[in-house]
């Protein structure tokens, strides 16, 4: 069973019996000390009283008594004014030593600032402060402040809100340094379940957009975290019949703030301060596709947007991306949320940043020096690969915007179907499959055939191979031939009992120096 624990500083002033009322509990006690009212209104076993030596000379006494009546245990600790620097941070010292045992023995805290002397209650707070941001918070930690008054009942104000404010201001702010998003969502998340309870109760009107804002929150700093780059800009669905409906996880997070503005200003001020700033963050994050003008720019964006940040890694994982689209010649090696992106072209974009890139010998070693953790011989300093990222990300290649128009120019110039074949069959084969031929040839240069270009015939390996390397799509015409019919001149239906179809093949020359020489 968890214990209470109070934390209380006692002053040098007159103390007068007054009955404490605490509204969120119902309930009153009269006493000269609002420690002791918060000792029985919490049912604390653990009392630790902060006095300087004048204080407890003062007061100690009475106080001391007036617990024992109450049989709770307690300690005195000596703390100083806090006139100087020493001071405080004896202070620091004593408060943060009783924070950190109630944390480890589970203990619910109740701080009371009534009777802190002067910038005493102000630093009590910082020391909070300090605190969270070290991960060290006991469960159920509240503040309180015991107001006094000449006539009627005084009332213990609930102040626990500021260290809602505390949780909030670290949580954002590692959120809008780092990209890291975890504090806010769990916060956000347990502001829900309160607003939830507020609303059954009929406390509060209901906010129902609210969730989907944290939602957004979280998404976008999931694919952030995992450099998710097509699911932020474009989208991304596993399911090829969803991708259509993709939206990138920085565009949900721009729709959810420009729609839940004045519900955020009206439940979490906190969270609307930083609202605009993380919009106007992520604005040039968003396209529509990663194959044109805009979205490189989106990439380029993002490499930046992790380099503000300071995460390095990350920013040379997109920068890399980015530069090896400028080299693809298809829009298929480029939109990867799209149904038709191709693996196989892709690798021949990254084959030609390899081979004609300027910046590509560069952008790999930085690369492999960063991912492998600096094991290998005289491996680069911080400063240095910080240095050459934010070379790297500054320069653009001179012929980017003519790359880029080359990877979406199948969008404008519609594909043709060639057949390269020398057989009357195989042509009245696929006109039966509905299959619109362009051209037909008995020999074929590829000179001829342009990027998007849909490739029929049964193809040498060189051929195909220089075909693959324009972007075209090769389709072997495929037959299962008995002995009987070699070499024989078959018609479309000996084809159809041959099981005749189209297989795509991606084939690509191995470079030189990976050839195996023959013994």
């Amino acid at each position: 069973m968890p214990t209470n624990r109070l934390i209380t500083f006692l002053g040098t002033g007159n103390y007068t019996e007054t009955v404490y009322t605490w509204r969120d509990l119902g309930e009153a006690t009269r006493t000269r000390f609002v420690a002791v009212a918060l000792a029985e209104l919490t049912d604390a076993n653990h009392i630790d009283v902060l006095a300087t030596t004048e204080a407890s000379a003062k007061h100690g006494a009475a106080l001391q008594r007036a617990l024992n009546a109450g049989k709770q245990s307690f300690r005195f600790h000596q703390i100083r004014t806090g006139r100087n620097d020493d001071g405080r941070w004896q202070q620091f010292r004593t408060l943060s030593q009783l924070i950190q045992q109630a944390a480890e023995e589970q203990e619910r805290v109740v701080l009371d600032i009534t009777h802190g002397f002067r910038a005493q209650p102000f630093f009590a707070g910082a020391t909070l402060d300090v605190l969270l941001a070290a991960g060290i918070r006991p469960a159920g930690l509240r503040v309180v402040y015991g107001e006094h008054v000449r006539e009627g009942d005084s009332t213990i104000w609930e102040l626990t809100q500021f260290i809602e404010l505390t949780e909030w201001a670290q949580a954002l702010a590692m959120f809008t340094r780092t990209g890291f998003a975890g504090p806010v969502v769990a916060l956000g998340r347990r502001m829900r379940k309160s607003l939830a309870a507020q609303i059954q109760q009929g406390q509060v009107r209901p906010f129902p957009q609210f969730g989907s804002l944290i939602d957004a929150i979280e998404a976008f700093a999931n694919d952030l975290s995992t450099v998710r780059i097509a699911s932020i800009i474009t989208g991304y669905a596993q399911d090829d019949g969803n991708k259509l409906k993709a939206f990138g996880s920085a565009h949900r997070l721009e729709q959810a703030i420009s729609g839940h503005r004045e519900e955020v200003a009206q439940l979490l001020p906190p969270l609307a301060l930083v609202l605009d700033q993380l919009h106007d963050s992520i604005q040039s994050l968003i396209a529509k596709k990663l194959s044109n003008t805009a979205g490189q720019a989106a990439m380029s964006a993002l490499a930046n947007h992790y380099l503000d940040r300071e995460r390095y890694p990350e920013a040379m994982v997109v920068a890399r991306e980015a530069r090896v689209s400028l080299h693809a010649t298809d829009k298929r090696a480029c939109e990867v949320n799209a149904p038709e992106f191709s693996a196989a072209l892709r690798r021949s974009a990254e084959r030609r940043f390899a081979e004609s890139d300027p910046e590509a010998q560069t952008i790999g070693d930085v690369r492999n020096d960063i991912e492998h953790g600096g094991f290998r011989a005289q491996p680069k300093t911080a400063a240095v690969l910080q240095k050459c990222v934010r070379a790297l990300l500054e320069t653009r290649p001179p012929d980017s915007a003519a790359r880029t128009a080359r990877c979406s120019s199948s969008a404008s110039t519609p594909p043709r179907t060639w057949l390269v074949s020398r057989h009357p069959g195989a042509r009245e084969w696929l006109l039966a499959q509905n299959l619109k031929i362009d051209t037909t040839v008995a020999h074929l240069d590829p000179e001829q055939v342009n990027a998007g270009d849909r490739v029929i015939g049964t193809l040498p390996l060189h051929l195909a191979a220089d075909l693959c390397a324009r972007s075209a799509r090769v389709l072997f015409l495929a037959l299962d031939i008995p002995a009987v019919l070699r070499g024989v001149e078959l018609d479309r239906h000996q084809m159809e009992q041959c099981k005749a179809r189209l297989e795509e093949f991606h084939v690509e020359r191995i470079a030189v120096e990976h050839q195996r020489s023959w013994p």
